[in-house]
């Protein structure tokens, strides 16, 4: 089980994979492990509405 990165030292479980740099700027980092953080799908909606203002996140 991987924790999320964000919440740390919580214990939450991380149920998402996020992308420091995203996939359509870099896809060959799609699958860098130096390039992907664990998070819990609120940390990840969080983070995805901050970079990117306009996207509809479903919460």
């Amino acid at each position: 089980m991987f924790l999320c990165q964000h919440c740390l030292p919580r214990p939450i479980p991380a149920e998402e994979v996020h992308h420091e740099i995203p996939v359509n700027t870099d896809p060959s980092r799609r699958l860098d492990l130096t390039n992907l953080n664990s998070l819990c799908k609120t940390c990840h909606s969080r983070i995805t509405a901050m970079q990117h203002p306009l996207r509809k996140v479903c919460l």
